[in-house]
C-alpha cells in the first residue's frame, strides 16, 4: 500500500496538460483513449469459480480542443495566458 496518494481533479489535470503543451487560448478538454481485454478470473472468497472479466485500461490521456467548457475541460487563456515580456 502506497504511503502517499496525490489525486487531481479533472481540472486540475486539464490544467497541467494545457501547460506542458504550452497552449495559451482555447477550450481543451481531457480525452481518454481505453482499450478492452478478457481474462478468467475466481472471486474472492470462491477462487474455484471461474468468470469471464472485462479488463478496460487507459491507453492514452490527452486533450482536444473543445467549443464549450465544461467539468472536464479548461480555458487555455484562464489558465495559462501568454505573459507579456517586460
Amino acid at each position: 500500500m502506497a504511503e502517499e496518494t496525490y489525486k487531481l481533479t479533472h481540472e486540475e489535470l486539464a490544467t497541467i496538460l494545457v501547460k506542458s503543451f504550452n497552449l495559451h487560448e482555447g477550450i481543451w478538454t481531457l480525452v481518454f483513449t481505453f482499450g478492452i481485454g478478457t481474462v478468467n478470473t475466481g472471486t474472492l472468497g470462491r477462487e474455484k469459480e471461474i468468470n469471464p472479466t472485462a479488463v478496460i485500461p487507459i491507453l492514452s490521456i490527452g486533450l482536444e480542443r473543445g467549443r464549450e467548457k465544461s467539468t472536464i475541460s479548461v480555458d487555455a487563456a484562464v489558465v495559462n495566458p501568454v505573459r507579456r515580456k517586460k
